[in-house]
């Protein structure tokens, strides 16, 4: 695994490259989102994985991850000092595939890492006599043999966290899926306090669709989670 962390603080910097070098991991380190962002525009395909700090002088991560997504889907981890932190949230909305809050256990880093990279990774098989469903919904089409959204005649960016949540919500239309539930299915993990991650990626959905012209698409059950409403028609590709 290569992976790039962005972060000021040289302590923490230190700390986890010799963390991740005991696992054979390479790492490079910079200080800043301008070095970050000169590192990756020219060469991003060479990293697995960015870890990325919110607070840093200069560019900070909100607007370093914001410029990273307009040129590439790599994986990116933010590191933020709050556990509510509002920059947390507009990290998740624009782009960002998780979350760590700071002091945190350099073990748990490494299995959010590997979840992400798993998630990332599960691209679509190429063989000739594999079937793909793809699910259609108002004007829109999910197409999971692509891992695609398409509207009308316009292909829609979607991150690989996106996908994995929408396509969730149309594999269970008219269902209420709670909260565990869609944290367990979509990101392999279990749902811990204070984690807003999920809802999160429903708020991106959300906000995708309606740039479109799809609104009331989920559906908030308040103490129960959330549910698909829309008609949703399903295909063998």
């Amino acid at each position: 695994m290569h992976i790039l962390i962005v972060d000021d603080d040289k302590k923490i910097c230190s700390m986890l490259e010799l963390f991740f070098n005991k696992y054979n991991h390479k790492v490079d380190i910079v200080h800043s989102g301008e070095d970050a962002l000169k590192l990756l525009e020219p060469s991003h395909d060479q990293f697995d994985v960015v870890i990325l700090d919110i607070h840093m002088q200069g560019i900070c991560g909100i607007e370093t991850c914001k410029r990273i997504r307009q040129f590439s889907n790599i994986p990116i981890l933010m590191l933020t000092s709050c556990q509510e932190d509002v920059s947390t949230i507009l990290a998740l909305e624009i782009g960002a595939d998780d979350y760590m809050t700071k002091p945190f256990n350099a073990m748990v880093l490494h299995t959010r890492i590997k979840s992400i990279l798993r998630r990332s990774h599960q691209q679509p098989q190429v063989l000739t006599d594999k079937k793909f469903i793809s699910y259609t919904f108002s004007d829109c089409t999910l197409y999971t043999g692509t891992q695609t959204l398409k509207y009308k005649d316009e292909m829609i960016p979607i991150t690989t966290g996106v996908y994995r949540i929408l396509k969730y919500f149309l594999e269970n239309p008219n269902i209420i899926l709670s909260r565990d539930q869609l944290m367990e299915s979509v990101q392999n993990r279990s749902l811990e306090s204070f984690d807003r991650s999920i809802d999160i990626q429903v708020s991106r959905v959300r906000k995708i669709l309606k740039d479109i012209g799809i609104n009331d698409a989920i559906k908030t059950i308040h103490g129960s989670g959330y549910m698909w409403t829309l008609a949703v028609h399903q295909k063998s590709d």
